[in-house]
């Protein structure tokens, strides 16, 4: 049998190269290594972005103490007080504790009382600084009773010092509350909040009282917010 070779073709690479399809080729080219680079890029942005293992959980560590140290400093210990709130006459009266382990009067403010507050004697369970009261507003110093009523500032819209709910403010000392639970001035319900310690007496009654016979009673008047205010004027 006689064997045949059959010469093999060679490709010019230099003539397809430089063909009519050169142009294409080198877009091709072009987008390939756009794209390679892009793509390194992206990987070392993304892997920049993120800290070591370690280092995230020491950071989220910290936030944690930081934010615990916070609510613990504004939640007083001081048992040295009552509270005593007369749904008649929309007053809350606070009693302080002397040397003699008795509690004699030592400041009232006005108050506005939702009617579904009970009588009851109570105490102080726990503070927040934002209250959700219902879906749409908030009160502000929150100190929560154990039989689940709060003594709050006047509603807000939201958690911002500057959205109050004017019209509910007005209520307090005159007016049942509608919304939230026992709520006076901002500035009041930040001295309960920031003054009286958990688990003081709170209570709660509905009864006539003679205030003139109580030894240095004194009141801060409560002065009616304009339509459209919205801001509580103690609240500085």
């Amino acid at each position: 049998m006689e064997w045949k070779y059959k010469k093999i073709k060679r490709v010019n690479f230099k003539k397809w190269l430089l063909g009519g399809n050169a142009k294409l080729y080198f877009v091709i080219l072009i987008f390939f290594l756009v794209a390679v680079v892009f793509a390194l890029i992206s990987l070392r942005t993304i892997e920049s972005e993120i800290p070591p293992e370690d280092e995230t959980d020491g950071s989220q560590i910290e936030t944690t103490t930081q934010v615990s140290t916070k609510t613990e400093s504004t939640i007083p210990n001081n048992l040295g007080y009552k509270i005593v709130i007369n749904k008649q006459i929309n007053i809350l009266f606070i009693y302080k504790q002397d040397n003699n382990q008795e509690y004699a009067f030592f400041k009232a403010m006005y108050c506005a009382i939702n009617p579904n507050v009970d009588v009851s004697l109570t105490k102080i369970s726990s503070k927040q600084s934002w209250y959700a009261l219902d879906k749409y507003s908030f009160g502000h110093y929150a100190t929560i009773l154990e039989d689940g009523a709060v003594i709050h500032s006047a509603p807000y819209w939201t958690r911002d010092k500057n959205n109050l709910d004017y019209e509910s403010y007005n209520k307090i000392g005159s007016e049942e509350a509608r919304r939230g639970s026992i709520y006076v001035k901002a500035a009041d319900a930040k001295w309960i909040y920031e003054n009286c310690g958990i688990n003081i007496d709170v209570e709660i009654v509905d009864r006539s009282e003679d205030i003139d016979s109580i030894p240095g009673f004194t009141i801060e008047e409560i002065t009616k917010l304009p339509k459209g205010s919205y801001y509580d004027p103690s609240d500085r």
